[in-house]
């Protein structure tokens, strides 16, 4: 019933990479930023709680319309997407019911994990799981409706394989089976469990589990803090002098909207990047990092695990607000400001197809057209000039050069992970240098 296909179906084969187009047009991402500075702009709240609440039915609505934009603009090289349908009604709304209940079912499982492991019990996590509790409360009103027509338009087996509901449900017939007959049916889940497409979509589950709540819980902080900047700078700009006696301060706070705002376009792309992986735009996961290196490097820059290499690593603690106001200063919050916009470029280019860890298609859009790691020497870069005051001492270069060394492997061990696909290769052929153009 899962996997059964209308003989008169036609499958088209997906368009072959083109170094020089690339495959993910950038409009999506100008649309997402711009959105995504909107939102909090238009929000205002008496505390922290009611605008995380309007924040995520921002972002709902923030989701539904990049998830349209992308469509419209990719559709001509998705003419494949009109795959096979399944033959009767009766059969697609049994398929639909069945997949709801096992995505229902891993996102209850998930929930209660995080509940339950005393990590996600912090203060810092309560936006995530207000949130998290109403994306559940809506994946039970529209995920009938939504497997109903993505099973009618985009069914078959390429997509299934990449789809986690149906390993549940491969898991729960095994199960029943097994207390039907007293064993497990080893030989049948040999298939589907010992292939790579199962090892990749489960990895890729288990990616999402752990960068939704942290990226999620950017998202809402850094929305706070853009809508705070803006109204610090809006009160400064109401004083007489302003122009004049308060420049610097006023440099500063200028800084402060731009460096708020261009993280808070940077998350807002990557959590629809992560919760976003639907049959209709093709940016499934295709391939998860399955070596150890691989995972420690990125992972270990990420709450929990960047606070363990903090007690080793130490990281900075006198920033650029502390410099004296010079023209010094204004360089390097200049400066800063130019490496972000470079970072959150880079971001823009992968659109709704953001996730660590894993590949999910070659982009050669933005700064990826001149270096192949943008984002990780423009965020590096910049945390040298932010934290500018702090290196007094050779230590503290010693441990902001460890950093730096982090994400050098981060940037060595997705290379060696993306060269498994011919096209990524063809980019690295064509964009030779790897952090910066013409030298390495």
């Amino acid at each position: 019933m899962l996997y059964r296909v209308s003989k008169r179906s036609k499958q088209i084969k997906a368009p072959a990479f083109d170094v020089a187009r690339g495959d993910q047009p950038m409009l999506t991402g100008y649309v997402g930023a711009g959105l995504a500075l909107l939102g909090p702009l238009m929000l205002s709240a008496v505390n922290f709680d009611v605008f995380v609440q309007r924040l995520t039915l921002w972002l709902v609505a923030l989701i539904v319309v990049l998830c349209g934009v992308d469509y419209i603009v990719q559709r001509r090289h998705l003419a494949y997407l009109r795959s096979s349908s399944i033959r009767t009604i009766k059969h697609l709304l049994i398929a639909a019911v069945i997949r709801w209940l096992a995505w229902f079912g891993i996102l209850a499982v998930s929930f209660a994990i995080y509940t339950a492991l005393l990590h996600y019990n912090d203060a810092w996590y309560n936006a995530f799981r207000n949130a998290y509790l109403q994306f559940l409360t809506l994946w039970l009103i529209a995920g009938i409706p939504y497997y109903l027509w993505t099973l009618r338009r985009v069914h078959g087996r390429r997509w299934d394989r990449r789809d986690p509901a149906v390993y549940v449900c491969i898991a729960a017939r095994g199960a029943w089976r097994a207390m039907s007959k007293g064993r497990l049916p080893w030989h049948r889940f040999g298939g589907y469990w010992g292939s790579a497409t199962a090892r990749t979509t489960l990895l890729g589950l288990l990616v999402k589990a752990f960068f939704i709540p942290i990226m999620l819980t950017f998202f809402y902080h850094n929305a706070k803090n853009f809508n705070d900047a803006v109204f610090k700078l809006n009160q400064h700009l109401g004083l007489a002098d302003a122009w004049t006696t308060g420049f610097y301060s006023l440099a500063y706070r200028l800084y402060k909207v731009c460096y708020e705002g261009l993280f808070m376009v940077d998350v807002t792309l990557a959590i629809i990047g992560y919760v976003v992986a639907t049959r209709w735009l093709d940016n499934g996961i295709k391939s998860v990092e399955q070596t150890g290196l691989g995972w420690l490097a990125c992972i270990g820059c990420y709450k929990p695990f960047n606070d363990v290499v903090s007690w080793y690593v130490r990281w900075p603690g006198t920033g650029i607000e502390n410099m004296a106001d010079t023209p010094l200063k204004l360089m390097a919050m200049a400066a800063i400001v130019g490496l972000l916009v470079v970072y959150v470029w880079a971001t823009l280019a992968f659109g709704l197809r953001f996730s660590n860890l894993t590949y999910r298609g070659t982009f050669t859009q933005g700064p990826y057209r001149f270096v192949r790691h943008p984002a990780y020497i423009s965020k590096n870069l910049a945390w040298w000039l932010e934290f500018l005051p702090s290196f007094t001492n050779v230590k503290t270069i010693f441990f902001m050069a460890c950093w730096n060394g982090i994400y050098l492997v981060r940037a060595l061990t997705e290379e060696r992970h993306l060269k498994k696909f011919a096209d990524y290769r063809a980019y690295c052929a064509h964009v030779r240098h790897r952090f910066v153009p013409g030298m390495f």
